[in-house]
């Protein structure tokens, strides 16, 4: 967490804003009690501050269970699936299976539900495009496309196993280097296929104009499967 800046009179204004986030309501609670407590040391009774510390550390452990849950929801079911495609969820990765997404067990869920295929059987979920792959590259293929588009619904409680690369790197006498303005960039994106195309649209701050030529390459290789 940044720096965070505290006095009494912005706390007040805080904890009066019925807008405020939680957050900052608790926040400006515990400062308005720090510094009323710092003003008024001298005039506080033993007993009085003796209630103020006890309420202090209550205060403080609410925080860190509340942390503790929070993170433990988050962490909380892991979304795998198996090499036909068929996808499970359990609080860890079995042998032999292939991590999807972690976190919440309730938004994982959730995701799965929206994004994979779903079976002939009630309640089985597929990765689209394994079900039907003619070998295990066709297989990892349609596995790295569907993680790509999960990451980009990433959000607190959802977590893809995937780290996506930067296409526009290549390799220039055993260097790493990259297309970085807009022209050279376009011109790339011209070669992509579609895995290349989701992982650039995943690169940060990508240019506009790039994104728009990415979207355009997108389409054109859908309508080439749907042609073919």
């Amino acid at each position: 967490m940044g720096q965070i800046d505290l006095n009494y009179e912005d706390s007040v204004a805080i904890l009066a804003d019925d807008e405020a986030s939680p957050d900052a309501r608790v926040i400006a609670a515990c400062a308005i009690a720090f510094f009323v407590t710092k003003d008024h040391a001298g005039d506080i009774a033993s007993d009085a501050r003796a209630i103020a510390l006890k309420l202090s550390r209550m205060i403080a452990a609410a925080i860190d269970a509340t942390v503790a849950r929070d993170d433990a929801e988050e962490r909380g079911m892991i979304a795998y699936c198996w090499a036909s495609g068929q996808i499970e969820f359990g609080a860890r990765t079995p042998p032999g299976a292939i991590p999807i997404a972690r976190g919440s067990a309730r938004i994982v869920r959730a995701e799965m539900e929206v994004t994979a295929r779903h079976g002939y059987k009630a309640g089985v979920l597929l990765v689209p495009g394994i079900p039907e792959a003619a070998d295990q590259q066709q297989a990892g293929s349609a596995l790295e496309l569907f993680l790509l588009w999960l990451k980009q619904r990433e959000r607190k409680g959802f977590r893809v196993a995937i780290k996506p690369r930067d296409p526009f790197d290549y390799d220039m006498c055993g260097q790493t280097v990259s297309h970085l303005d807009v022209d050279s960039r376009c011109r790339a994106v011209a070669t992509f296929d579609k895995a290349a195309c989701m992982h650039a649209l995943l690169v940060p701050s990508l240019q506009g104009t790039v994104r728009k030529a990415v979207d355009r390459r997108l389409r054109q290789l859908l309508k080439a499967e749907v042609i073919a």
